[in-house]
Parts: structure tokens; sequence; C-alpha cells
């Protein structure tokens, strides 16, 4: 498991009895504007604390961990899209180095 929350409550927001994120997957969070989808997130990736209950990173207590590695090794994306200025491949070496990955070359043709 990547995630698993259990007894979460937040703002009265979320109320989460049991999820479990299974990890090498993609996964998709869908549902109404105002469902709490982006608050999840947030509680995911340690932006904010949930009120009462316990979510784990590879059975680890998320609380327990450094917020800015947490997020090196988990990549969310947002419901609203942004570029760099640049090329694609530009935006995309960025994100490398945003995460202290070494740059990909491109091969010689």
């Amino acid at each position: 498991m990547m995630f698993r929350l259990e007894n979460i409550k937040y703002k009265g927001i979320l109320h989460i009895d049991d999820l479990k994120i299974a990890a090498g997957m993609v996964t998709c969070l869908t549902g109404e504007s105002g469902a709490g989808k982006t608050s999840l997130f947030r509680l995911l990736n340690r932006m904010d604390e949930p009120d009462s209950g316990s979510i784990f990173y590879q059975e680890q207590l998320l609380d327990s961990l450094n917020p800015i590695e947490l997020r090196r090794k988990v990549t969310m994306l947002s419901q609203t899209s942004f570029t760099l200025p640049g090329t694609i491949e530009e935006n995309l070496q960025a994100g490398l180095e945003m995460t202290e990955r070494k740059r990909k070359m491109k091969p010689n043709c």
C-alpha cells in the first residue's frame, strides 16, 4: 500500500473510515465541487493535518516523515495545470531538476 487512511476527520469536510491507495498505479480522484478532493490531496502531501485519525505512507505514519522528502517521492497533479516558459521538453526537464534528479540528455541523431 502506498497510502492508508484510518478514521480521518478534517474540518467537517472529510470523514474517511478506511481508504487504501495502492502503490505502483495511477489513481484518479473525481467528484463534485466541494466533495473534498483538494482537501484529501493536501492531507496526503502534508500541506494540512487531519483533525483526527491516522495517515500512513508505505506503512509509516505520515506525520513522522519530512514533508519535502515525501513530496519528492509521490507525484500529485493539480486540477489546474501550468507550464513554465519554454518548450514542453524544457518543462519536463525542469521537473527533473526540481526533484534533484539528473537531467536527461537528448540522443544524438
